[in-house]
């Protein structure tokens, strides 16, 4: 996935180019930050183009990133942290109790995801698609009654990982984080912030082009 999710990028870039100095946005949703943390870390001689990076419930969000003006929604990415070679010009966006980038640092399910080759969110969905109705059945599917770990801080962490599943499978995140009660949405505030994180960096002279010239790549 890492190599294709690069050239998929490299590719999306020079589409949409018209001098090799154009300054160059990416945003990733999800599964698709992977593939941008990737792609940072595997071309250092881009990285002067890139005027603004957008990270969407990214599951390797740093425990102390989140958006600029808004409060602290928690936690963490459930597959780690990387802050990858640019985080002044990156920006984190996260709610409170995402099942993918705002997981407690001792949540069960890091475990399970960093242990799986699939995305976090496929690992969710096969675990929800053979989800038992007991915790203890699900806790022995975790492999933790096997290796005689059950105790009741255990307990609550199993049900932790339980309710996690049922926010991913229950909440429709997508609205969460596009819609408001009023004000701009989560992501629009993202939005904002990268164009005036792009509008900084290219006035200090470090970015090329203009504001209309950005190549906006997203990935998901």
């Amino acid at each position: 996935m890492g190599i294709v999710g690069r050239r998929r990028i490299s590719g999306s870039v020079q589409a949409r180019q018209t001098s090799p100095s154009d300054p160059v946005m990416l945003i990733g949703i999800s599964s698709g930050c992977r593939v941008i943390h990737d792609w940072l870390d595997a071309n250092p001689d881009q990285l002067d183009r890139v005027v603004a990076v957008g990270m969407i419930a990214d599951p390797y969000r740093p425990r102390d990133r989140w958006l600029p003006g808004q409060e602290d929604p928690g936690g963490q990415g459930v597959a780690g942290s990387r802050l990858g070679p640019i985080p002044d010009r990156t920006l984190w966006l996260s709610v409170p109790g995402d099942p993918v980038s705002g997981v407690e640092e001792d949540s069960l399910m890091r475990g399970v995801v960093r242990g799986s080759e699939l995305a976090p969110v496929q690992v969710y969905d096969q675990l929800i698609e053979e989800m038992p109705e007991s915790k203890v059945v699900f806790g022995t599917r975790l492999g933790l009654m096997a290796r005689g770990q059950w105790s009741p801080p255990l307990s609550r962490r199993v049900d932790e990982a339980w309710e996690l599943l049922r926010r991913h499978r229950d909440v429709d995140y997508v609205s969460v984080y596009t819609e408001s009660d009023g004000g701009p949405s989560p992501a629009l505030q993202l939005i904002t912030g990268l164009v005036d994180l792009a509008s900084r960096h290219q006035h200090a002279g470090q970015g090329g082009g203009t504001e209309d010239d950005l190549a906006c790549t997203p990935l998901r």
